[in-house]
């Protein structure tokens, strides 16, 4: 059974000789069944600043986008939220203020909870 995204970060190991080898022990995972969970662990990593899974997120988006496109839509809204602004970031795209967004969503909850 292949690993999912969150077993693949589990099973990282982290050195100071190589601080740059996170993507590419999870690349050693891709094979054609489970392209989405090695992408979704690299854009994790990438949203996370590591600019090895960046570059490695890059290259999969550019070579599956209409693919990606698909599973970003099919995310939870926060989830997909978070993989759109890491995917726009990685591409070099300008990603939208959202803080507006976070307001108003903080705002609905604060109504919410008092209700």
């Amino acid at each position: 059974m292949a690993a999912t995204a969150e077993e693949m970060l589990r099973e990282l190991r982290f050195s100071r000789g190589e601080p740059d080898a996170v993507a590419r022990q999870v690349l050693r995972h891709l094979d054609d069944t489970n392209w989405t969970e090695v992408m979704r662990a690299l854009e994790m990593l990438a949203s996370a600043g590591w600019t090895d899974a960046e570059v490695a997120f890059r290259g999969l988006v550019l070579a599956r986008a209409e693919d990606w496109l698909a599973e970003c839509k099919a995310l939870p809204l926060v989830e997909r939220l978070v993989a759109t602004m890491t995917t726009l970031r990685v591409l070099g795209e300008p990603t939208p203020d959202v803080s507006d967004l976070v307001a108003k969503a903080e705002e609905a909850l604060r109504k919410r909870r008092a209700n």
